[in-house]
């Protein structure tokens, strides 16, 4: 019998989230015939001791360095003998039938290169599982706050018509209920088609962390395929269990992530107005933050602020919040490529 699913897992000291994950594959009755690669990224967590131990049949790659997200997929990606290549996080827990639904999925839909599904929180709630492709519009709004605005309960009405006029720009507040075609999905899990693959070639390796997948499907796109958001299958995504461990890091990585997109796909003035646009947020934030410690708001507070509009929520100490505003203004101003 021809493989059908190669599922891909890359793992950096995630032992306890990669068990569960697995046992999700393992534990519920598939109709489909898969394998399992885990690609470890030099993990310090006994994780591949663990998966050596209880998941025999997983096939394992063993790096000894951190290569990031998009090298250590493709290590797993030209291995793999599936007709259909998932790309999935190892916090995420498979629920009934959701890979038998994203391959059933894929053949019924000929047209689509990629497939994701409905993600969910722990307690069940939908995250968002789709978005559009980064705009200027979308970083200006982080500046201007916008998006903590519109997310506040007695405006989010506003965000819902702004989406009906774009829906790039403002995908978060469209109803995600349904199955439609989409810019991206979020890839925590990412189900494309080999012959894609094949035709437009693996993730691209500048990108160590963050928008691999928008790239991805980018290039898919561009070729004349579609990708799409399947609500008809579900997994539950814990989110952020490999980033937390280094917060500071995976934001500078993001936006190193965002400029090599803006250059690869929009052209030098959509990079240097991006470049533009983020200085001067941060420079902001960096005063905000400063006039709020002078006036006594409390820490939290002001880091809902100063953080947030970054993509990032959580404490941090005084001195490294200000240590990573530096390295975010000295990224801007030396990125190049």
């Amino acid at each position: 019998m021809d493989l059908e699913l190669s599922i891909v897992i890359v793992n950096w000291n995630t032992r306890e989230p990669l068990q569960n994950c697995l046992y999700s594959i393992y534990n519920k009755p598939s109709g489909v015939n898969f394998e399992v690669i885990v690609v470890d990224n030099a993990s310090s967590d006994d994780s591949l001791e663990m998966v050596e131990k209880k998941f025999t049949s997983v096939k394992i790659v063993k790096n000894e360095e951190n290569l990031g997200f998009a090298k250590a997929n493709n290590q797993a990606i030209k291995k793999a003998k599936g007709k259909y290549i998932l790309l999935l996080n190892p916090d995420t827990i498979i629920l009934n039938s959701a890979l038998d639904k994203m391959v059933e999925f894929m053949e019924q839909h000929l047209d689509a290169g990629a497939v994701g599904c409905k993600l969910l929180d722990v307690n069940g709630v939908a995250q968002r599982s789709w978005c559009g492709f980064p705009t200027l519009f979308k970083e200006f709004s982080h500046v201007a706050m916008l998006d903590n605005l519109l997310d506040r309960e007695r405006v989010k009405g506003l965000g819902r018509i702004l989406s009906k006029i774009s829906r790039r720009n403002f995908a978060r507040y469209i109803d995600q209920s349904a199955a439609v075609e989409v810019d991206t999905v979020i890839g925590a899990c990412l189900m494309v088609r080999r012959e894609v693959i094949d035709r437009i070639g693996l993730l691209d390796e500048k990108f160590f962390m963050y928008i691999e997948e928008g790239d991805w499907c980018y290039r898919m796109k561009k070729q004349g395929w579609k990708v799409y958001f399947f609500p008809g299958a579900s997994i539950v995504h814990l989110g952020g269990e490999s980033t937390k461990q280094v917060i500071d890091k995976m934001l500078l990585s993001r936006y190193k992530s965002l400029f090599h997109f803006f250059r690869k796909h929009y052209g030098i003035l959509y990079f240097y107005v991006l470049k533009y646009i983020i200085l001067v947020g941060v420079v902001l934030r960096m005063s905000i933050f400063f006039l709020g410690s002078k006036i006594g708001h409390k820490q939290r507070s002001l880091e809902k602020v100063t953080i947030a509009p970054i993509n990032f929520n959580g404490v941090m100490e005084r001195e490294k919040l200000w240590k990573l505003y530096k390295e975010v203004i000295n990224l801007v101003t030396h990125y190049s490529e």
